[in-house]
């Protein structure tokens, strides 16, 4: 447990970038059409609390008792925890919140548990620019350059041990140890917060 509860309060934590994620994680579920679903890292039950509107059982499961999670527990040990497959898991800027040499043990724990997983991680990057347009008839133009810092060796600042794009940790590195678990079925940068690198997964 790195945060306390105030960690997600509204003022803090809510930005727009992180809305922008939250639909993401929203649409991409309810693609998948599930019946059941497991939210990891809860944080402010944004998405949570929107998805069990519209799907028959959510559970929220997390490692800090304050959040009040349904299932208290680590998600290095979700054998101990967990009594049942979920159709989806979804765990979104968490995983970083471990060493990198715990990585693999949790998505090898979620493999077990799901039969599809929408994850995002962090991409360290330079946003040299962004622009979007809105031309009528609803047709839109965004441009965008992106340039990972791979000159940067990342150290723990308080949260994150790790970040997509940073030396040791490229893109190329974390799907592959991605792919020993799980078959990539789409992995991209999100419009509007290229920050939240997202994955949607299928158990192999």
């Amino acid at each position: 447990m790195q945060v306390s509860k105030d960690h997600y309060k509204f003022e803090n934590y809510t930005d727009i970038p992180r809305w922008v994620s939250y639909w993401n994680q929203i649409k991409e579920v309810l693609e998948l059409k599930p019946k059941s679903v497991l939210i990891i890292g809860p944080g402010d039950g944004v998405v949570s609390d929107y998805l069990k509107k519209h799907i028959d059982l959510v559970h929220t499961f997390d490692i800090a008792p304050d959040l009040k999670p349904d299932i208290q527990g680590s998600v290095l040990d979700l054998g101990n925890h967990l009594t049942q497959k979920y159709d989806v898991i979804v765990c979104c800027q968490v995983l970083e919140h471990l060493p990198y040499e715990n990585f693999e043990k949790a998505l090898s724990e979620v493999q077990q548990f799901s039969t599809h997983f929408v994850l995002s991680l962090p991409y360290a990057h330079t946003n040299l620019f962004e622009f979007f347009f809105r031309l009528p008839k609803k047709v839109s133009l965004y441009f965008n350059l992106v340039l990972p810092k791979f000159y940067k060796t990342w150290k723990f600042d308080g949260e994150h041990y790790w970040e997509i794009g940073t030396k040791s940790y490229s893109k190329y590195k974390i799907r592959s140890d991605i792919s020993k678990y799980f078959e990539v079925k789409s992995s991209y940068h999100m419009k509007f917060n290229r920050y939240h690198m997202f994955y949607v997964l299928t158990s192999c």
